[in-house]
C-alpha cells in the first residue's frame, strides 16, 4: 500500500476514473465536431460536380475540427 501511495504522489500512477472520465470528455467533444459538419458542408457539397473537390472539402473540414480540438 505505502508503494502505491508513494507511486501515486510522485504521478508515476494515474488514477484509472480519472482516466476514463478524461476520455470520456474527450470523446464527446469529437463526437460533437463530427457531428456539427454537416449544417455548414451541406449547401457547398451540394454545389459540387467534382468528387475529388468533394473529397477535398470534406479532409479540410475534418482536419480543421480536428486541429481546433488539439
Amino acid at each position: 500500500m505505502a508503494k502505491l501511495e508513494y507511486e501515486e504522489k510522485g504521478s508515476t500512477l494515474t488514477d484509472a476514473a480519472k482516466v476514463k472520465q478524461y476520455a470520456f470528455v474527450a470523446g464527446r467533444i469529437i463526437r460533437g465536431g463530427l457531428l456539427a459538419i454537416p449544417d455548414p458542408m451541406a449547401d457547398v457539397l451540394g454545389a459540387e460536380d467534382d468528387p475529388g473537390k468533394v473529397r477535398e472539402l470534406l479532409q479540410e473540414e475534418l482536419e480543421a475540427i480536428l486541429n481546433e480540438l488539439t
